[in-house]
């Protein structure tokens, strides 16, 4: 069941990878969530590259998708873009462990993405009762 992902989507991955965005990863959410349906979460080794991760997209997704509103810039530990459709978290390596946010969502697939935007699509694990 794998499902296209949208070019807004791709395009925030492509800023992110430009400034060495680590472990680049899009949650597919439609049908699990009701503010978005997509997740992306990525990160940066230290607050300027956060900031610097933060910048890039919201560039490269200028005139191309609302940005509705951005939290966390100031401290560049944790950003979050709120495009409506695709909510992007970018976060200092440290915090993107400690609440390891992709762990919320194993029902839904998972796009991770290689150093060269390539994608590898892993299917949601069954949910065991």
């Amino acid at each position: 069941m794998k499902k296209r992902l949208p070019e807004m989507c791709l395009l925030a991955v492509e800023a992110a990878l430009e400034k060495k965005a680590d472990k680049v990863l899009i949650l597919d959410v439609r049908g699990h969530c009701d503010y978005t349906s997509f997740i992306m979460v990525c990160h940066g080794e230290v607050p300027p590259q956060v900031q610097a991760i933060a910048d890039s997209i919201m560039e490269k997704l200028k005139g191309k998708a609302e940005l509705h509103h951005v939290e966390g810039y100031p401290q560049g530990r944790w950003i979050v873009l709120d495009y409506y459709d695709v909510v992007i978290h970018v976060f200092e390596e440290d915090l993107r462990y400690y609440y390891q946010l992709e762990n919320y969502w194993v029902e839904v697939p998972h796009w991770w993405f290689r150093e060269d935007g390539t994608p590898i699509v892993m299917e949601p694990e069954p949910v065991r009762g």
